[in-house]
């Protein structure tokens, strides 16, 4: 037999995440909205030859304490549709915080799951999303929530999938929905989501790995000190090695077979992606990475070759993909880190 072929998400196949904007940022204040992205940043975008962004958003944007609908956050999306929209780039809207749940908050990790209140709030805002933005079928997708976690939320995440697709589809018949599954958005899970009756759907997950190069010295990793740094050139056995030494065990190698003597390459991006690539083809549903980068820790010529190579598996399953992240956050590709060697890693964005 051969390999599971997927169906192209056209017009969403190289992108990139405008994260730290309207998102996950320590200033949602107007001054920052107005400059932390402009508009000349989508001349940018699209010389890099790119045909979408993905656009993550934190809830309370456009929702206030008294739960009323926010029109001066609706006006910045709408903002970035018409800057797009000239362009002829896309967007995929993503709710990265929703009321109750959001992945860095070990805190809050339980409330959304646990509270109808909490989940009607997040339907109310898809309902409006879609309302709004349902005309845009051909260039507007929606992006449910990123980063799920911890697996013992799987069904009750797969049922406010459901439902919330239902409420969606009221106001958005033929937007493309994003859905993605827990141990953050893993390729490896994609197995349990949901198989609704719908053409109109994406299944997406996140990809950094392997994490000892992808996140080597952040400091938000628990188990990686903030002064390793690791090359790109090593085999699978060092990579292997190297992680369970940090991480108690070789984590994001499961799956993936090849020659533990032989240099690490696209084979191992391929091998992790392939039962994702398999349930969706069988499916038909679209595949989508909704989040990939390196971390600014890394020498950027290695980061190139990380791009690379999984470019190259993205590129043999056709899926869609945006990088993380354009500006800042510690993966911005658009900052001075990379003013080197831009021009050939854009090549494989």
């Amino acid at each position: 037999m051969g390999e599971a072929v997927l169906r192209e998400w056209k017009g969403f196949r190289k992108g990139i995440n405008l994260g730290g904007w309207f998102s996950q940022s320590d200033s949602m204040i107007k001054a920052h909205f107005d400059t932390f992205i402009t508009e000349d940043d989508f001349d940018v975008i699209k010389s890099w030859g790119l045909d979408h962004v993905r656009l993550p958003i934190d809830y309370d944007l456009i929702v206030d304490r008294s739960g009323n609908f926010k029109t001066s956050g609706f006006a910045y999306i709408d903002k970035v549709i018409e800057w797009c929209r000239a362009r002829k780039l896309n967007v995929v809207i993503n709710l990265h915080k929703a009321d109750g749940y959001e992945f860095i908050n070990n805190e809050k990790y339980g409330d959304f799951f646990e509270s109808e209140i909490l989940q009607e709030k997040f339907y109310e805002i898809w309902a409006h999303v879609a309302e709004k933005y349902g005309k845009y079928s051909d260039s507007v997708a929606f992006d449910l929530l990123s980063d799920i976690t911890d697996e013992a939320y799987s069904e009750p995440w797969n049922q406010i999938i459901r439902h919330c697709i239902s409420r969606i589809r009221f106001y958005a018949p033929m937007n493309v929905i994003v859905i993605g599954g827990c141990k953050c958005n893993s390729c490896t899970v994609i197995g349990e989501l949901p198989d609704p009756n719908d053409k109109w759907i994406a299944y997406t997950f996140h990809f950094n790995g392997p994490h000892i190069f992808t996140h080597q010295g952040a400091h938000w990793v628990e188990w990686m000190p903030q002064d390793f740094r690791f090359s790109f050139d090593h085999t699978y056995r060092e990579y292997m090695d190297e992680t369970a030494k940090l991480a108690g065990r070789p984590t994001g190698f499961k799956d993936v077979n090849r020659d533990p003597d032989s240099m690490l390459d696209s084979g191992y991006f391929e091998d992790r992606m392939a039962e994702a690539v398999k349930i969706a083809a069988e499916r038909d549903k679209y595949l989508y990475c909704g989040e990939y980068g390196v971390v600014n820790n890394a020498d950027p010529s290695d980061t190139v070759k990380w791009y690379r190579e999984i470019n190259k598996a993205f590129e043999k399953y056709n899926i869609g993909r945006a990088a993380w992240s354009y500006r800042a956050m510690s993966f911005g590709l658009a900052d001075e880190e990379y003013d080197g060697v831009r021009d050939e890693l854009v090549k494989y964005l």
